[in-house]
Parts: C-alpha cells; sequence; structure tokens
C-alpha cells in the first residue's frame, strides 16, 4: 500500500578526504526527486502519496582526528521533509531533521578499547504533521533526548 507505481530519481555525491596530519573529513549530499503515486488496498485506490522514507535532500558531514591511541569523530545529518505514509486520507510528513552526534575511542591496551557515544548532542525534536501546506496539522511530536553510550572492547 506504500505506492507500487512510485519512481525515485536522484544524485548521490560524497567525498572523503584523510589528512596526513589524522585529521579528515566525510561529506555525502543526496538530491531525490518522487512522483505521486497512487495508494491501493485491495485493488481499490485509497489515496496518493508521495514515496515513503523519501526526503528531497539529505546532507552528511563529518570531520574526525584519529591515531593509534585513539579517535574522535563529530558528524552533522541534516535530512528534508519525508513522507511516512497515507493516514485518514491526508500524506503524513516528518518535518526536516537534524542532529550531531559525537564517538571518540581510547585503546587502552593493545587488544581492550574504551569507547562512547553522544547521540543527539543538540536536543533535536521529531515532528510529524498531517498534510504538506500552511494548515497541516500536527500528529506527533518525540524527543528522545541527549543519549550517553560507553562500552569496552576486548579483541581475543
Amino acid at each position: 500500500a506504500n505506492g507500487t507505481d512510485a519512481t525515485s530519481r536522484g544524485i548521490e555525491v560524497f567525498a572523503q578526504h584523510d589528512f596526513e596530519n589524522g585529521f579528515g573529513i566525510n561529506v555525502n549530499y543526496t538530491l531525490n526527486d518522487t512522483n505521486q503515486a497512487n495508494i491501493s488496498i485491495d485493488g481499490e485506490k485509497v489515496g496518493e502519496s508521495e514515496l515513503v522514507g523519501s526526503a528531497e535532500n539529505q546532507f552528511n558531514l563529518s570531520a574526525y582526528y584519529e591515531n593509534e591511541t585513539y579517535s574522535v569523530r563529530a558528524s552533522f545529518n541534516k535530512r528534508g521533509k519525508t513522507a511516512l505514509g497515507l493516514a485518514d486520507g491526508l500524506t503524513v510528513y516528518q518535518e526536516p531533521y537534524q542532529q550531531v552526534d559525537v564517538n571518540a575511542s581510547y585503546n587502552l591496551l593493545e587488544d581492550l578499547v574504551f569507547s562512547m557515544s553522544v547521540i543527539n548532542l543538540t536536543e533535536e525534536e521529531s515532528r510529524t504533521f498531517y498534510g504538506d501546506d500552511s494548515k497541516a496539522r500536527l500528529r506527533s511530536s518525540s524527543y528522545s533526548g541527549r543519549r550517553f553510550y560507553a562500552g569496552l572492547t576486548y579483541r581475543f
């Protein structure tokens, strides 16, 4: 029921550069164009929607430093408005979303690594709406907060 006659066309550009001093960057941009697709259930058309899960624009940027002892990486991810499906006769959209994540690891011993991550450092909130115009109605709002993870990895 997600639109079997939908098409998706686009382009993705990716660049990665590792500087000789341990620093590096990764950058990625995706431009995606989809059409309105017929939504049908049991052969009966119930509406139209953009391709589910598709955003027109997506951008990712990571900067890092690493050496034999430790590594640190910061990532910025931004995704444009995304169609989530049809509900109550209207397409449900997730508004544009962005977040920053940070990861680090430290080699305590040759085979023992301590790692930690901060997910959603900027404490972003995700919201969905019914419809795609200035009169769109809020459907949901979710906030998972800033999350911290730590771990040890032993290789044997």
